[in-house]
């Protein structure tokens, strides 16, 4: 709750809260010199909208979706085989980083974007299953990169909405129902 007071040295109203950033994060807000207090309440608000919207700004150095991808490399490549790690080197540096390196994490996952590289992904001569492979690890990094604090919740959303997978490459069960025999059960179950 904030707390807007009248400083009694000055006669002028100042804030002094707690606001949650995007990324569930507080941040201490201090700002005074308001002329009354109804000015100061709706600053709270105006500061209080702003840095809940508000991602890492684009002037921040450690921002950069480079940055982002090789911390992500790094932290996966203890996590994964080694073959799977040069998948995923092999997928980044060819289709994910010559088109985002030098830019800011926001400018990548903007909406329009996200929806270029899901044309330029369509428009690949590849099967289906190795396109959503490429969908599925810019949508990785952006997982990643929320968990770090670095990619907003409407940039996650919207890479898992734009990002999604191009028809059905996954392994279909049939409708039709298998029973065992309690003996072929026991068998199975060894």
């Amino acid at each position: 709750m904030p707390k807007i007071k009248k400083d009694p040295s000055t006669g002028k109203w100042l804030i002094d809260c707690l606001v949650k950033k995007w990324n569930g994060k507080y941040v201490h807000i201090h700002r005074r010199d308001f002329p009354d207090e109804k000015a100061a309440a709706e600053e709270f608000v105006r500061i209080s909208k702003e840095e809940a919207t508000k991602p890492l700004g684009d002037e921040d150095e450690s921002n950069s979706f480079d940055l982002l991808v090789s911390a992500y490399l790094e932290y996966y490549g203890t996590k994964i085989k080694l073959s799977s790690l040069e998948s995923s080197k092999i997928v980044i540096s060819k289709h994910i980083l010559p088109r985002y390196s030098g830019r800011t994490i926001g400018r990548v996952y903007e909406k329009r974007s996200l929806q270029s590289f899901r044309e330029y992904v369509s428009g690949l001569k590849a099967k289906i299953q190795r396109k959503n492979i490429i969908l599925r690890k810019l949508r990785e990094i952006a997982s990643f990169g929320f968990d770090r604090g670095r990619v907003s919740l409407e940039q996650l959303r919207l890479s898992k909405t734009i990002l999604s997978s191009f028809g059905n490459d996954s392994f279909e069960v049939p409708n039709e129902k298998i029973a065992l025999t309690p003996e072929e059960y026991r068998k199975f179950i060894g």
